[in-house]
């Protein structure tokens, strides 16, 4: 009688997991990740549109013109003018309520992306922040919107 009874449970609960694995977690008409964001409006589209900047053009900075500089030497390019590089803070191009990038611009950069490295270590810089322990806080959002 126990071996029946056992058998009788776990067959049971096997069922049941079945079953609710079947089921699947949410509704088929449930999008699969909701973030949270509401969908902007067609006027409020517009207006932002209209009152933030967009950017047009995005320059290497000196550490970006030695990363392509590097890959160009390994294909056997000449490097890029030094001074083609722009300063820190000062690589980005907008307008506001302008016109996207022309056909040129957008030609450059196809081109100077088959020079930009696959990956990069920024670990390696002095300027990446020591990995810490944030201990029973769960500050893990702080440390990442401050480094």
């Amino acid at each position: 009688m126990p071996k029946v009874l056992l058998r009788t449970i776990l067959g049971t609960v096997s069922g049941l997991i079945l079953l609710v694995g079947l089921m699947g977690p949410g509704q088929p008409d449930d999008p699969p990740h909701r973030t949270g964001l509401v969908p902007l409006s067609a006027e409020e589209l517009a207006q932002v549109l209209s009152t933030r900047p967009q950017v047009t053009r995005v320059h290497l900075n000196w550490l970006g013109l030695e990363r392509v500089n590097k890959v160009r030497t390994r294909k056997g390019l000449p490097p890029l003018d030094p001074a083609s590089a722009r300063s820190l803070g000062r690589e980005l191009e907008s307008v506001v309520g302008g016109r996207a990038a022309d056909a040129q611009i957008l030609d450059e950069a196809a081109a100077m992306a088959a020079d930009l490295p696959v990956a990069v270590d920024n670990s390696r810089l002095k300027y990446f922040p020591p990995i810490r322990d944030q201990g029973p806080l769960g500050s893990c959002a702080a440390f990442a919107a401050t480094y």
